[in-house]
């Protein structure tokens, strides 16, 4: 759903992963955020964001998707999700 065409299928999948605590394995979405449509990695590196970890794509080959990663590395983690143990 995160590599979905339409970006509320795309938003929905990331609400519901952030509701749920951002469970999504960190290896599926690291995949996605190289190699998913250019709309589907920005939905899985904001996801790696919220959870604390580095999203890259600062050298993606879209301009969007470097543009995505800027805006993400000028945003402070959430408390709440940078000091989740689960």
């Amino acid at each position: 759903a995160l590599d979905h065409p339409h970006a509320w299928q795309r938003e929905t999948a990331v609400r519901l992963l952030l509701q749920a605590r951002g469970r999504a394995p960190e290896a599926e979405l690291r995949k996605l955020a190289k190699e998913g449509t250019p709309a589907g990695r920005v939905a899985a590196m904001t996801l790696l964001h919220r959870r604390g970890s580095d999203p890259g794509g600062l050298d993606d080959p879209h301009p969007g998707v470097r543009e995505a990663a800027v805006r993400l590395s000028m945003k402070e983690i959430p408390p709440a999700m940078a000091d989740d143990e689960d």
